[in-house]
């Protein structure tokens, strides 16, 4: 029996997803041109929720992705904003004037399974019908994605530059660019989600306190917490 996923929607929270191919060693093999398209799909996917994708990783046989939700579900005019930038402004639109349907589609946007369930199923078929010539059926993807919540910063830091060590330096090496403010600008995502993570940071004494910590607890002035 499949349990529910873990989600926590009390804070904007950081989630690492992965998932790999189906089949045996070869049968499918995701290389430079499904890597590209994997990302093209996520990228347009993030026209419509309002989930900040903060790195992707793609090998052969399966993907990791690490992104962050936020904990305030998005507003009417933030929803109707979402819609109109993934299909175009003269898209018919739900009817948002219904409270219910209004609820769902702003719980929606912000679910990270949701959007999840809309990439596989928008792989498969690009993969099928595209890069198979229409001569392949059936999901690419072994099982539904696997999902885990980011507790700490040196986690996310390891994650993002594809270590296996938590400890190691060159996952805080990879981001410690010439002060807070010019990281905040280059990686918006990134930052918003250490700063819902400051209070792990005594975790990792010595990898990211030269730095981050000395002006970490201060917020960039004009820099709202979250950015979708």
């Amino acid at each position: 029996m499949r349990t529910a996923r873990v989600r926590d929607d009390s804070r904007n929270t950081v989630y690492r997803v992965s998932n790999g191919v189906v089949g045996s060693a070869g049968q499918v093999i995701l290389g430079p041109r499904e890597r590209r398209k994997l990302e093209a799909i996520l990228r347009r996917l993030g026209k419509l929720y309002v989930i900040a994708i903060l790195s992707v990783r793609v090998w052969p046989t399966g993907y990791q992705v690490v992104c962050s939700a936020p904990a305030e579900a998005p507003d009417r005019a933030t929803v109707e904003a979402r819609f109109q930038s993934r299909y175009g402004k003269h898209a018919p639109l739900p009817d948002l004037d219904d409270p219910e349907v209004l609820s769902h589609w702003a719980d929606r946007l912000r679910n990270v399974s949701f959007l999840f369930k809309d990439l596989a199923q928008c792989f498969t078929q690009w993969y099928n019908q595209t890069a198979m010539g229409g001569k392949r059926v059936g999901t690419v993807w072994r099982d539904r994605f696997k999902s885990t919540i980011v507790k700490a910063a040196r986690q996310l830091l390891a994650a993002i530059a594809g270590t296996r060590s938590p400890d190691s330096r060159m996952a805080a090496a990879a981001f410690a660019e010439s002060g807070w403010a010019v990281f905040c600008e280059r990686h918006p995502g990134l930052a918003n989600a250490l700063a819902e993570l400051r209070d792990t940071l005594v975790e990792a004494p010595g990898i990211l306190a030269d730095w981050l910590l000395p002006t970490f607890h201060h917020r960039v002035p004009g820099m709202p917490l979250w950015r979708s």
